[in-house]
């Protein structure tokens, strides 16, 4: 590893979104991976599997990092079902555990988190957050095809700035002011 790690910043979802280059890199690479095809969720598991070690083995990343799913209880309010609660937290024993076969750093933030220190503003009205991140991300002039982009992408711009703080203020003004 660098000087800059390269990393790779993950929205763990069905439409996975992934923000991936060198820490504080300007333009980062924005992709999205569909797990749609399987039909099962150990199918699903191991095509995740499968792409995070062709992603490993082509971009070398130093570190892995992913978005929390939200606690159990907050899912259970806003009316998850017991299989997408499942579904979320074995995406990211997945994104852990080929972290660790690959000896790789791996670390996770909120959303709440990284939306507060990127935009300035960590919670919005329901069924307003996305829209708001991804007209937050044109206006750094990044491109994200969908909303999992997007958010992988805020990921990026928070664990970069966390892993270099002195340039925090690069990929985002509202670092600069706290």
């Amino acid at each position: 590893m660098g000087d800059r790690p390269y990393i790779t910043c993950l929205d763990l979802a069905i439409t996975t979104g992934v923000a991936h280059g060198l820490a504080g890199a300007a333009k980062p690479t924005l992709e999205t991976w569909g797990l749609k095809g399987p039909d099962t969720r150990p199918a699903k598991l191991a095509l995740l599997d499968e792409m995070l070690d062709r992603h490993i083995a082509d971009h070398h990343p130093d570190m892995i990092f992913y978005e929390r799913p939200l606690p159990i209880a907050v899912l259970m309010k806003i009316g998850a079902t017991e299989s997408t609660i499942q579904m979320l937290r074995s995406l990211a024993a997945v994104a852990e555990g080929s972290a660790a076969r690959h000896d790789l750093r791996v670390g996770s933030w909120t959303v709440q988190e990284a939306r507060q220190a990127v935009i300035g503003r960590g919670r919005f009205p329901r069924g307003e957050a996305k829209k708001h991140v991804l007209a937050f991300c044109r206006l750094l002039r990044f491109s994200p095809a969908n909303d999992n982009e997007a958010d992988a992408l805020i990921g990026f711009l928070y664990q970069s700035a966390l892993l270099n703080p002195r340039t925090a203020h690069l990929s985002t003004p509202l670092f600069a002011t706290g």
